[in-house]
């Protein structure tokens, strides 16, 4: 395994330099073509982190509900309320039977009687190159996550891609593990506040394991890191860490 250290723009020879200079670019350009250069992989795949959008760029440039999802229907029904959620990772995201962890509307969480496809959610999805971010995109197709109703998913994590062309049945079976407080154990219930200020509802290990580390990457640094970011329903501007030491000094 070849394991190399970041390099920043100051460990480029005076040639390199002198070559991207040279070319009169506009700056914003000058500063893509440097941070490309600054990859190892031939992918850029190591230098994603300088490219992570911002929320404006998400919400001008993420696919429309209506320009992803050509048909949805559950049961005879066509699908409502459709909630839009905003991904550091996969942009606009869309959610079905979506209620919140406080759900002032009192909205009733679906729930499938049957087994069978007649019964349950139908997508007809597309997804076209053309519109993708040819720089932020490495797959082409959709991302499906089944999650609970009350909580954001954790689509980095969790869930399966499709191709396009592909038609998927997931059936899905649910379990859900209420462990016992005392005197049985140290357990908590759905909603109490633990000794770390987490009290997501319902409770995630992966999620509080990215709370942590994120909380303690702020208390560090005084900035949140793009790989633990966790997608949101309302878009938040968020101070990201510098991914170098030239950026750290603006």
């Amino acid at each position: 395994m070849d394991i190399r250290m970041k390099r920043e723009p100051e460990d480029f020879t005076p040639d390199v330099k002198a070559a991207i200079k040279s070319l009169n670019l506009d700056p914003k350009i000058e500063d893509l073509l440097t941070k490309l250069k600054l990859a190892h992989t031939s992918d850029v795949r190591d230098a994603e982190k300088y490219f992570h959008p911002t929320i404006r760029v998400v919400d001008d440039y993420g696919i429309p509900y209506d320009s992803m999802i050509l048909s949805c229907s559950y049961g005879p029904e066509p699908c409502s309320d459709m909630v839009t959620l905003y991904s550091p990772d996969y942009g606009k995201c869309y959610m079905f039977n979506y209620v919140g962890i406080h759900n002032s509307k009192d909205t009733p969480v679906k729930k499938a009687r049957q087994a069978g496809r007649h019964h349950g959610l139908q997508l007809y999805m597309q997804s076209r190159k053309e519109d993708t971010i040819p720089l932020l995109t490495r797959e082409l197709g959709v991302r499906i996550v089944v999650h609970d109703p009350r909580s954001i998913p954790l689509a980095s994590e969790n869930g399966i891609d499709i191709r396009p062309g592909d038609m998927v049945s997931v059936n899905v079976e649910y379990t859900e593990i209420h462990r016992l407080g005392e005197p049985w154990g140290q357990c908590v219930k759905d909603g109490d506040v633990l000794p770390n200020n987490y009290s997501t509802v319902p409770y995630s290990q992966a999620d509080c394991e990215r709370y942590c580390i994120q909380k303690e990457i702020f208390r560090r640094c005084h900035c949140y890191h793009i790989r633990f970011l966790e997608a949101s329903v309302v878009p938040k501007r968020t101070v990201i860490c510098a991914n170098s030491s030239e950026e750290g000094k603006k």
